[in-house]
């Protein structure tokens, strides 16, 4: 009985992590493309991306720092909505 329980338990862990990676990936790219879409032929690196999910708001924030070639490195915040449609940029 423990045993079935613990594997449930672990196998609930892993499916939550594993659709939690997938959403962020799936953020990642939305946020990239977008990025890309607005500072055109730069060349940017982003680096220590983060996301949350506000539930006040209903939207995923993301935070990041944006690297460019000849600008010192920028704070980045976006809000994403839940459906992926809208997404709000702001400087930190």
């Amino acid at each position: 009985m423990k045993k079935a329980a613990l594997s449930l338990l672990v196998l609930v862990l892993w499916a939550s992590l594993a659709f939690a990676a997938s959403e962020e990936s799936e953020l990642r790219t939305i946020t990239e493309g977008f990025l890309k879409k607005l500072l055109g032929k730069r060349t940017f690196k982003v680096e220590r991306f983060r996301t949350t999910f506000d539930d006040d708001t209903g939207f995923y924030v993301v935070a990041l720092i944006l690297k460019e070639k000849k600008r010192k490195p920028r704070p980045v915040l976006l809000y994403i909505s839940k459906d992926k449609k809208h997404l709000f940029l702001g400087t930190v």
